[in-house]
C-alpha cells in the first residue's frame, strides 16, 4: 500500500528534515509537514508556514534550489529554512501548533551556507571562513535587535475608527531590559513610540540553617534568577481603522520573550 499525495512536492532537496516522527520540507506553496498531510488527507492542515506563506513563496521563486538549506534542532525544537538570495532565515517553532495548524515563525538576518547537528545536539552553522555554534543570546558577544510586529487589524468593526487607550504586555526577559513599543494606524510607516524598562526582579533567599558546614556554623544561601516575568501597562493614544503594534529591543546576551499582548480601545466615529 502506497500513499500518494496530489499537488504537494519538495522543491529544494536540502530543505527536507526529520522532525521527530514527522518530515518537514519546502514545497511550491510553503513549508509542509508530510506526516500531518498524510494523516489529515488535506494539504492545508500541514501548512507550517501559513502565516508567512506568501512571502516565502515569493522569495523561494528567486532562489537556486541547490542553495536553499534547512535543519531541525531537536534540542531547540525549531526548523530553520535559509533563503540566501533574500538574506533571510525563517525559524519555525515546532513545539506546539497554532489553532490553524501553522507554527510560530520568526525571521533572522543571518544566512548560513550549511548546517550540522552533532550527536550531543549542538547545532553548527557554516559561514564563509568559519563555523558558528548556536548557543547563548549573543551574536559572538555583539548585541542584535529583535523586532516583533503584529499584522494590521481592526477591532471587529471595519466601519468604525478605533481609539487606542492602553496596552498591557507580559514579557519574559532579563532584569532592567530596555524595550520600545511602537504603533501605527492605517498602514502608515510613521510609527509613534514609547519606551519602558523591565523591573529589577526579585532576589530569593533560603532561611538560616538551611544547610550546615563541617564546623556546624550556620550558612545562608541566596540566589537571583536574573530573569523576570514583567507585566507592563502603557497608556497610549491615536485613532484609525486598523492598527499595527510593534515591540523592539536590543538583545545583550539575555533572553526576551513576549508572552501576552492585550490592547484596550473604544469605538470612534464612523469611517466615511
Amino acid at each position: 500500500m502506497v500513499d500518494h499525495i496530489k499537488g504537494i512536492g519538495c522543491i529544494a532537496r536540502d530543505s527536507v528534515q526529520n522532525a521527530g516522527t514527522d518530515v518537514v520540507f519546502l514545497s511550491a506553496d510553503g513549508v509542509r509537514t508530510l506526516g500531518r498531510t498524510i494523516q489529515e488527507v488535506s494539504s492545508p492542515i500541514g501548512d507550517v508556514s501559513k502565516n508567512v506563506r506568501d512571502e516565502i513563496v515569493q522569495f523561494a521563486a528567486g532562489e537556486s534550489e541547490f542553495r536553499i538549506k534547512g535543519v531541525f534542532s531537536q534540542e531547540n525544537a525549531f526548523y530553520l529554512l535559509t533563503l540566501p538570495a533574500t538574506g533571510y532565515t525563517y525559524c519555525f517553532d515546532m513545539r506546539v501548533p497554532l489553532q490553524d495548524g501553522s507554527r510560530r515563525a520568526t525571521k533572522w538576518t543571518t544566512v548560513p551556507s550549511a548546517y550540522w547537528v552533532r550527536k550531543n545536539e549542538d547545532l553548527l552553522l557554516g559561514h564563509e571562513g568559519y563555523v558558528a555554534k548556536y548557543n547563548s543570546y549573543a551574536d559572538n558577544t555583539d548585541t542584535y535587535r529583535i523586532q516583533y510586529y503584529t499584522n494590521y487589524f481592526d477591532f471587529g468593526n471595519a466601519t468604525l475608527e478605533s481609539i487606542l487607550k492602553k496596552i498591557r504586555l507580559s514579557l519574559l526577559g532579563s532584569t532592567e531590559q530596555n524595550c520600545s513599543l511602537k504603533w501605527a494606524f492605517d498602514y502608515d510607516t510613521d510609527y509613534r513610540a514609547t519606551t519602558f524598562i523591565l523591573s529589577e526582579g526579585i532576589t530569593s533567599e533560603y532561611n538560616v540553617d538551611e544547610y550546615f558546614s563541617d564546623d556546624d556554623t550556620d550558612n545562608e544561601a541566596e540566589y537571583s534568577t536574573g530573569t523576570v516575568l514583567d507585566n507592563i501597562s502603557l497608556n497610549i493614544g491615536g485613532r484609525g481603522a486598523v492598527v499595527q503594534i510593534g515591540i523592539e529591543a536590543d538583545i545583550t546576551a539575555n533572553a526576551l520573550s513576549l508572552q501576552k499582548l492585550d490592547i484596550f480601545a473604544k469605538d470612534g466615529k464612523m469611517i466615511s
